[in-house]
């Protein structure tokens, strides 16, 4: 486990991922992603797959025991221990390496995919941004990104303290609550977040939660880095 410098990264990643349990499966989203793009490959080892911000390991997995090459980055060691000790105990492989999503430990175009299931979000807007920028250099020409994150319309939303429009820091209620700073998404952030990318895919999930009277909403978005190439 390759244990990088995270300094600016939230450390109340590493008090929730110590002291919870967290899920154990990826979200059906990412299923049908990675069936639809690699599922038909005869060689699935030949794709390598970031698993940005991949907390104690249900997405890589998954990744792992469909054969793709899944590396994983978080910034809890607890979270990468966790990740770490399931996979080994199904004897798949695993590349961890602890580090912050601003600034990957990996060359340029290294990427077949990336994968952000609701952790580029965990921060500021400038820090998205950042990110999705770090996100394209490491993709390959026209590799994929495929990102969940909450809409404005989700619950939690203008709840905890204002850090700057859309985003909160300790959501009161709902999935979001007591982690960090929070962006609700609008479609306009897209435009924002994705530049570089040409979206393939541009969907809203949503589900009702305390007898329909709270909604969860979520971007699902997939998209493929625009070729530099003339």
């Amino acid at each position: 486990m390759n244990k990088q410098n995270s300094k600016s990264w939230d450390p109340i990643w590493e008090e929730i991922f110590s002291s919870r349990d967290w899920g154990k499966y990826p979200p059906e989203e990412l299923v049908r992603f990675i069936a639809r793009n690699y599922f038909h490959l005869p060689d699935r080892k030949e794709i390598k797959i970031l698993d940005a911000g991949c907390g104690t390991g249900a997405c890589l997995w998954f990744l792992a025991r469909e054969g793709l090459t899944a590396i994983g980055v978080d910034g809890s060691f607890s979270g990468l221990l966790k990740a770490r000790s399931r996979l080994m105990k199904e004897s798949l492989t695993e590349f961890l390496s602890r580090s912050d999503l601003r600034n990957l430990p990996f060359k340029n175009a290294s990427f077949d995919a990336v994968i952000d299931i609701s952790s580029a979000h965990q921060n500021r807007v400038a820090d998205i941004k950042t990110i999705f920028s770090e996100f394209r250099r490491v993709l390959k020409p026209d590799g994929i990104i495929f990102s969940i994150m909450p809409d404005i319309a989700s619950w939690g939303y203008n709840t905890g303290t204002k850090v700057e429009d859309s985003t909160f820091h300790n959501v009161l209620e709902g999935p979001y609550k007591n982690l960090g700073n929070t962006h609700f998404t609008s479609e306009s952030d897209l435009d924002d977040f994705f530049e570089g990318f040409t979206v393939i895919s541009k969907e809203i999930i949503s589900r009702t939660f305390e007898n329909r009277s709270k909604e969860i909403r979520n971007w699902v978005i997939s998209a493929r880095v625009i070729s530099n190439k003339s």
